[in-house]
């Protein structure tokens, strides 16, 4: 077992493979560009943790900021793609149960559309606060 962000990327990763139109397009912490046969496709990432740790219990209450970027192209109706997309990932989201993501709620979602290239190409990204908490000297145990 990984840090729990590393569980916390896994484990939305493994919600996220049965997206329709993203055909198992699904990222964790990809830093190259994606090639356009990639596309529809979903980027993983971990962008961020307050940590507050309990005296009494001596737990660290852990907020991961989870984001979820869905990149796209198209040439008609690219924010119905997206919306699409966003709708299935919520879902999917909302239905994980396990241990990693069942405190994961959606905080922001963040709407860009560029004309550069030869077809529209947009983003829809979403951004979930995931609570978890673990012990200070054991940061990949979820409790």
């Amino acid at each position: 077992m990984g840090h729990v962000r590393q569980q916390i990327r896994e484990q939305a990763a493994l919600a996220l493979q049965s997206v329709p139109l993203v055909l198992r397009n699904v990222f964790q912490s990809r830093v190259y560009p994606l090639s356009e046969d990639e596309l529809p496709a979903i980027l993983i990432t971990t962008d961020g943790e307050q940590i507050e740790p309990n005296t009494i219990s001596g737990l660290l209450e852990r907020n991961v900021l989870l984001t979820l970027a869905i990149k796209a192209k198209a040439f008609n109706d690219l924010d119905d793609t997206l919306d699409t997309i966003s709708e299935s990932i919520e879902k999917a989201m909302a239905n994980d149960t396990s241990l990693s993501l069942k405190n994961a709620l959606l905080s922001e979602v963040e709407v860009a559309l560029s004309g550069d290239g030869d077809q529209p190409i947009g983003t829809c990204t979403l951004r979930y606060q995931v609570v978890v908490f673990t012990n200070r000297n054991a940061p990949e145990t979820l409790l």
